[in-house]
């Protein structure tokens, strides 16, 4: 018997300056809600530049596309 509910997290966010190149990341992964937003545990997989070019915003930024695995916990005491 399960607690929570299942929910799918399928999120895409692009940033395009005017004076730079583009970032973005894409996320795929599942929430376990087990109450609301007091109790929640998350995975999640990340593909995208959008960290790794930082806050420089000249033409010439450039960064790595890179991977990650996330696992989060939130509990609201």
């Amino acid at each position: 018997m399960l607690i929570g509910q299942v929910q799918p997290l399928v999120r895409y966010v692009d940033v395009a300056p005017t004076a730079s190149t583009g970032r973005n990341v894409y996320e795929a992964g599942m929430n376990y809600v087990i109450d609301g937003h007091n109790a929640k545990v998350s995975l999640s997989y990340q593909y995208g530049d959008l960290l790794t070019k930082g806050t420089d915003y000249k033409s010439t930024a450039s960064g790595d596309k890179v991977n990650a695995l996330n696992v989060n916990f939130q509990w609201r005491i």
